[in-house]
């Protein structure tokens, strides 16, 4: 499995279909991450617009 760029990532969205931005996912769990979360990184093939859920931060894919 590749690793993934942490400054790639747009949004995590979890398994039930809550989505964080970087900002409020770090807040969240600091320095553990939960399985359950899945990261979205951005690559311009896409449009799809994402929300966070805690701050309505916006970001399109």
């Amino acid at each position: 499995m590749s690793r993934i760029n942490m400054e790639d990532i747009i949004m995590w969205q979890s398994n039930n279909g809550k989505t964080l931005c970087p900002e409020c996912f770090e807040k969240k769990f600091e320095s553990e991450y939960p399985i359950e979360w899945t990261p979205i990184i951005s690559n311009g093939e896409f449009e799809i617009l994402y929300e966070c859920d805690d701050c309505g931060e916006r970001s399109a894919n």
